[in-house]
């Protein structure tokens, strides 16, 4: 009888975690459509320098992104990034600039809470920036959407 038992709890808790497992997904259509419209919300102000709607799979391949190339060099402070769904997903951003002559890469994992999340370059941003290069991995696969930001300078 034990056996029987001990059998039945493994058999179940198997079952238990497959369906957990198969659940865990993201309807693409619904977000699909909330990263077209958040792109369609976004502001195209001055502090704008790029934005991209990215497809967020488990497995995305490295060059498998978005790049945004500035039409002349750009400070730029940050990124933000928001995904839906309600799981996780990690953002990367590479920014090339053409003072430090190589490229950076900046990742955060987000949450998928629809919500933008800022993604910081460092203590005084990048200088001089040519162009980004925006990737997004997620389990379930999802949308994500990011924004480049570049630093305001008033001029008198």
């Amino acid at each position: 009888m034990r056996r029987l038992l001990g059998a039945v709890v493994v058999i179940s808790a198997t079952l238990l975690s497959a369906g957990c497992a198969a659940s865990a997904s993201v309807d693409l259509d619904a977000a699909r459509a909330w990263a077209a419209e958040s792109s369609a919300q976004s502001s195209d102000g001055p502090g704008l320098a790029g934005a991209a709607m990215l497809s967020a799979t488990p497995d995305a391949p490295s060059d498998d992104g978005v790049r945004l190339d500035f039409s002349e060099p750009v400070s730029l402070t940050r990124a933000q990034a928001s995904c839906f769904g309600g799981h996780k997903a990690e953002v990367i951003v590479t920014v090339t600039a053409s003072a430090e002559g190589a490229s950076v890469g900046y990742g955060l994992e987000i949450p998928c809470d629809e919500k933008p999340h800022d993604i910081p370059f460092g203590d005084d941003g990048i200088e001089r920036a040519e162009s980004a290069f925006l990737t997004a991995r997620a389990d379930p696969s999802t949308y994500a959407y990011v924004e480049v930001i570049q630093a305001l300078t008033a001029e008198r």
